[in-house]
């Protein structure tokens, strides 16, 4: 089983008024998605008021999107082994909820790629681009920042 562990605070969130917030880093292993959509589950549900059912699942799924994106990028990168880190943070404030996943990776993201049906993998950032009020990502001095942020209604 892959643990997760742990860390203070998250990022500054960008939205006002912050209920919930929470961070934890992720092996950098496929198998560690599934743990990441857990994770970031129980913590939504902990949110007071309840999040939504469609905030909840939208939340889920761009989770996994960027995870298994940070995983493969830290996978790709020229990194000493050992040195791969990827972190989640999730932050509740009022109906928004914010995702940022940060990766060691030094390689800013790859360009979209156009959508072929048959394809498994390329069409992560396009539903991330459908599911989010904004998003985003910005050089880290660890690597980068991807970060999305969704509205609930």
């Amino acid at each position: 089983m892959t643990h997760l562990t742990r860390s203070g605070p998250g990022p500054a969130p960008s939205v006002a008024a912050e209920s919930l917030r929470d961070r934890v880093r992720i092996p950098p292993v496929p198998a560690a998605v599934r743990h990441a959509r857990q994770w970031a589950a129980a913590v939504l549900a902990r949110a007071k008021p309840p999040v939504s059912g469609d905030l909840l699942d939208a939340s889920v799924l761009v989770v996994s999107e960027l995870v298994t994106n940070a995983i493969s990028a830290v996978g790709q990168d020229r990194r000493p082994p050992g040195r791969a880190e990827v972190w989640l943070a999730i932050c509740l404030a009022g109906r928004r909820v914010r995702i940022e996943v940060h990766d060691s990776a030094c390689s800013p993201l790859p360009p979209p790629r156009p959508g072929e049906p048959e394809r498994e993998a390329g069409r992560g950032m396009t539903v991330i681009s459908a599911l989010a009020a904004d998003w985003g990502w910005k050089a880290d001095p660890l690597g980068k920042v991807v970060w999305c942020e969704l509205a609930g209604r």
